[in-house]
């Protein structure tokens, strides 16, 4: 603050609600015209506005999202190299602070007694009214004495079309005097999942003949964040994939449409979607492209081959074959003997088969990792083998 000596005028102190003060007096330094000078002092002493400001919260482009990146203002004692670093602070909700020291986490007593050393989660508790607000530690950034500074620091969770929910975030100025630091009004932004799955590969299409129908099937994507696929079918291969056109949604790599006919022409394209309903481009089969014309013919001994692939996961085929027709009881049981899934239940003609177990009980729920048994019952013939399955 500079005076202008014996021109200043109706000197006036104001509190401020942080337990500073303002001093707003009139001044004729200007030449005789009276103006309105103001000085903000802090309740240590420090004059103007000495926290830092921050200006940007954003969705750091082209990720799988997790991250946002900080701009901020720094404090006017930056350039001055009275700042040494930046904490940057994540707002906790009660449920995710109570968790914390559940398990072990301390809450600090004061900025003032940071410990930058400790590998620990860091919390702190802030008190504004009779409201507390808790706050976790995620990143650090020394002092250049500059004038702005941003950092990408990640989130719990990104928001989508359904959660827009938004995370809050506090910078906090330190200087070598412990007790000396600053804390910055807090501010709100959201991360965003801008990454869609690879189009699926290896989509083929072969006829089915027991049950009738077409079967379709992919290899498997690889993003850890996939959530299903889904299944346009139209009459041409120009098809534009809407709600209109979706014919099934699936978290496996096999579909069979029972629709399908020769006749029918359809095509169909098949895409992948991840947990934030980004979509993948859309792999393309057309009518012309499908095999297994020819019927099949039956074994001349009724067989159960091992499945493949072995350990699986998510899924496994099981190929048997019927010389004879029968009715197939196809089962799949735990270590222990208890019944998990019945894959088959139905009189079939002699022919060879193909079935899929997706590690789903009955009730579709996730089985565990372990191994599993699958007993084929067909006439006169039976078998029993064993698979694992790896999660």
């Amino acid at each position: 603050m500079s005076l202008t000596r014996n021109n200043q005028h109706f000197q006036t102190l104001a509190c401020t609600n942080t337990g500073g003060a303002v001093i707003c007096w009139q001044d004729q330094r200007s030449g005789g015209k009276e103006d309105i000078y103001a000085q903000r002092i802090t309740l240590d002493g420090h004059w103007g506005y000495p926290n830092p400001i921050i200006r940007s919260i954003r969705d750091v482009p082209g990720d799988q999202g997790g991250y946002v990146n900080i701009a901020w203002d720094a404090s006017q004692y930056d350039p001055l190299g009275t700042i040494t670093n930046y904490t940057i602070w994540r707002a906790l909700n009660i449920n995710e602070a109570s968790f914390l020291i559940e398990h072990g986490v301390n809450l600090l007593p004061s900025v003032g007694e940071l410990d930058y050393l400790s590998q620990k989660p860091i919390i702190r508790m802030e008190l504004q009214g009779n409201t507390k607000h808790y706050w976790e530690l995620i990143e650090y950034q020394d002092a250049y004495y500059i004038d702005s500074y941003s950092k990408v620091v990640p989130t719990t969770f990104d928001s989508t079309a359904i959660c827009w929910e938004q995370h809050h975030f506090q910078i906090i100025a330190h200087t070598e005097e412990p007790l000396t630091f600053w804390v910055s009004p807090p501010d709100s932004g959201h991360s965003v999942d801008n990454l869609a799955p690879a189009t699926p590969l290896g989509l083929a299409a072969e006829q089915s003949y027991m049950p009738e129908g077409l079967n379709l099937s992919w290899d498997p994507n690889g993003e850890s964040d996939l959530e299903e696929y889904a299944i346009y079918r139209g009459v041409s291969g120009d098809l534009i994939p809407n709600p209109g056109n979706l014919v099934a949604s699936t978290t496996n790599t096999l579909y069979l449409d029972t629709e399908w006919r020769w006749d029918s022409g359809y095509c169909y394209k098949v895409s992948a979607l991840d947990i934030h309903g980004n979509e993948s481009g859309f792999a393309l089969i057309r009518n012309e492209d499908v095999t297994g014309t020819d019927t099949p013919k039956a074994p001349e001994a009724s067989y159960l081959t091992q499945n493949y692939p072995n350990p699986f996961n998510p899924l496994t085929r099981i190929e048997f074959g019927l010389s004879a027709p029968a009715h197939v009881s196809l089962r799949v049981y735990n270590a222990v003997g208890r019944l998990v899934r019945v894959l088959v239940d139905e009189p079939r003609p002699a022919a060879r088969y193909e079935e899929v177990w997706d590690g789903r009980d009955a009730a579709g729920r996730q089985v565990a990792s372990g191994m599993y048994f699958y007993r084929l019952d067909a006439g006169i013939f039976t078998d029993t083998r064993k698979m694992i399955l790896l999660r």
